[in-house]
């Protein structure tokens, strides 16, 4: 009898060290499951991150590409803006003083020098452009010999004249500018600033 109660306490004993060990095991599973599972939330947070990282990093660079490019379009633009033929501008000035007042056939080169111009000035004086021309127009007569000087101080004052009657009125210089071998349609242009080009040679030779 003793025999039969000592092997059912071992039993039972047995059959309790049995369930203990196996609610070890599933705790230890379901701990080892979780530190897994927060790993792996860890490692996809940490990829997010980085891929947020590199994608501001490339918006960063693409702006700073894009700021970058914008001075050159600038540049490029106001370059533009302040364009326009320097040799117009020589030729314009040097008919100016490539005759002498008085010889025969002064008085039409009087007005095709101010059609010159009065032409190369209303298309090209713009704000952008008034301090260049008028930089230009300087070199030009700085450059200019003692003979040349004498013979455009002599021929200005008909050339301004007439200038000016052709940007206040160019119908009335219609035969004058044909006389002349002009066939430029003054009256369809804006002469707003036609007389600014003779204006600065106005200020140079009267100074």
């Amino acid at each position: 009898m003793k025999k039969r109660m000592l092997l059912c306490l071992a039993l039972t004993a047995a059959l309790c060290l049995t369930l203990l060990t196996g609610c070890a095991k599933s705790t230890a599973a379901k701990s080892s499951a979780a530190a897994a599972s927060a790993s792996a939330g860890s490692a996809s947070q940490s990829s997010a991150v980085k891929s947020a990282e590199t994608s501001a990093a490339k918006s960063s660079d693409s702006s700073a590409s894009s700021a970058s490019s914008a001075p050159a379009q600038s540049s490029s633009a106001a370059s533009s803006e302040t364009a326009y033929s320097a040799q117009e501008l020589t030729d314009a000035l040097d008919a100016c003083c490539s005759y002498e007042t008085g010889t025969a056939g002064s008085s039409l080169q009087a007005v095709k020098a101010a059609s010159g111009l009065v032409s190369f000035s209303a298309k090209n004086m713009t704000d952008a452009n008034l301090k260049a021309i008028g930089d230009d127009i300087q070199k030009w007569y700085d450059a200019l010999s003692t003979d040349k000087k004498a013979s455009l101080k002599a021929n200005w004052d008909e050339i301004y004249q007439d200038a000016q009657k052709l940007v206040a009125d160019p119908s009335s210089m219609k035969d004058a500018l044909s006389d002349a071998g002009v066939d430029t349609d003054f009256t369809s242009m804006d002469l707003t600033t036609g007389i600014s080009a003779a204006n600065c040679v106005n200020s140079l030779v009267t100074a």
